[in-house]
């Protein structure tokens, strides 16, 4: 795993957030913290999020989740489009916008969607790049 992305990053001095929520460590208390990082333009991507909200609805006791949006695209930068398909996805949280690329790098991902989970202490204790058996993955997160 690298090592970068072995704890959970800093996120307070980031400033380009939707939906009027940042993430803050104050906030997490006992709580693992679900980090997705995904884009509009990745059809896969917006599939899984119903998947990951209703996990994270089911479970909000025990997660926090994060999500960033990484632009593929130059009308991906737009942010009044990422807020429409935040809205329409119905995704209430704080999301992070990567305009630059500096969280996707940080977490030396490629591929899209990638998850990154982190227990209570701020430790890396799972993640998962790409499509695959998501509906188990997920499920698979509530025992880690």
């Amino acid at each position: 795993m690298n090592a970068a992305v072995s704890y959970i990053p800093k996120w307070e001095d980031e400033i380009n957030w939707l939906n009027g929520k940042s993430y803050s460590k104050e906030t997490e208390g006992e709580k693992k913290l679900i980090v997705y990082l995904w884009s509009i333009s990745c059809g896969y991507c917006k599939e899984m999020i119903p998947d990951i909200l209703q996990l994270y609805e089911e479970n909000k006791s025990f997660f926090q989740l994060l999500s960033i949006h990484v632009p593929m695209n130059d009308s991906d930068l737009n942010s009044d489009r990422v807020q429409k398909v935040v809205g329409e996805l119905g995704m209430e949280g704080p999301v992070l916008l990567d305009n630059e690329h500096r969280w996707i790098s940080l977490f030396e991902s490629e591929v899209l969607p990638s998850l990154y989970v982190y227990d209570a202490q701020g430790k890396l204790v799972s993640s998962k790049v790409g499509v695959g058996d998501t509906t188990a993955y997920l499920s698979s997160l509530i025992h880690v």
